[in-house]
């Protein structure tokens, strides 16, 4: 059991440096999974060598990890994936974000974002009621900022090793997640064509569309049909992102549902960071171990 804030990536350095551990198995949302696939690399970012694989078991507010990676569904196939042979290279994001002390580094297996899912985020983290009543907490954050946030002016600059595919845009956003899977905010499959092992990301940014069309356009968020609509949102793949502008110090960034700092941000992919064991492997979706 986990005693705080960065425990669980505490124990797994600690776990990681005596070499004694086959698989390490996180068991919880997706804030715990993020502290855990944290613990397999340096304080400043870089991987820790190791032949130590990772088990996700889904239990708490947010399982987005998990609707995307193939994990057990119950007690016999979370022991069939923890002791079966099912393996996959699992990429995770680099995300490097601005703090009142300067910038700071994390990873992320899921998702980032910035905008109104941050601005939740960060209300829900220090909200007192958020261990006892976690749900209740979430929907409660995201009703007030339904009511309270609004859209800002950011620029996304598209980097990576493709040239003829950077490019940089500055509108006024809703929200930006940089996406490794497919869905966030507790099952909107807002980057439909997103893999956690094509060494890729995917950015979805929605417009300021206002509140009107964007709950007319709800139903887009979830059936993963947001991104055909380019004049609700912007969509790009590519390896690397930037994230800034003229409202970058007033826009929350928040990683894997664990709010973090502000923007300007970098968010970079690291390919095949992880060996994950899953229930299920697929060619299209997933490279082998």
């Amino acid at each position: 059991m986990t005693k705080g804030p960065c425990h669980a990536t505490d124990i797994v350095r600690e776990a990681l440096s005596s070499s004694k551990y086959h698989v390490i198995v996180s068991v919880g949302g997706d804030g715990t999974h993020h502290e855990v696939i944290n613990g397999f690399f340096e304080p400043e970012g870089a991987p820790i060598p190791t032949e130590t694989r990772i088990a996700f078991i889904t239990h708490g507010t947010g399982q987005d990890t998990c609707r995307t990676l193939p994990c057990g569904k119950n007690l016999s196939e979370n022991l069939d994936v923890i002791y079966g042979n099912n393996e996959v290279a699992l990429d995770c994001g680099r995300l490097e974000y601005t703090t009142p002390n300067g910038l700071k580094t994390t990873h992320f297996v899921n998702e980032c974002s910035v905008g109104f899912s941050g601005w939740v985020c960060k209300r829900v983290n220090e909200s007192s009621l958020r261990r006892m009543f976690p749900k209740l907490t979430f929907m409660l954050g995201s009703a007030l900022g339904f009511i309270f946030y609004k859209p800002k002016k950011i620029t996304i600059s598209v980097q990576g090793d493709d040239e003829e595919k950077r490019e940089t845009n500055t509108f006024s956003t809703f929200l930006a997640a940089v996406c490794n899977g497919k869905y966030f905010g507790g099952g909107m499959m807002i980057s439909p064509r997103a893999e956690m092992s094509d060494g890729k990301l995917e950015i979805t940014a929605l417009k300021d569309i206002g509140l009107a069309t964007f709950v007319l356009q709800w139903r887009r968020l979830f059936n993963g049909t947001i991104y055909q609509k380019p004049q609700f949102c912007y969509s790009a793949t590519s390896t690397e992102f930037h994230l800034g502008g003229p409202d970058a110090a007033e826009v929350v960034v928040e990683g894997d549902g664990e709010y973090k700092g502000t923007l300007p941000a970098t968010i970079t992919i690291q390919p095949a960071a992880l060996t994950a064991k899953v229930a299920v492997t697929t060619k299209k979706n997933y490279g082998t171990a």
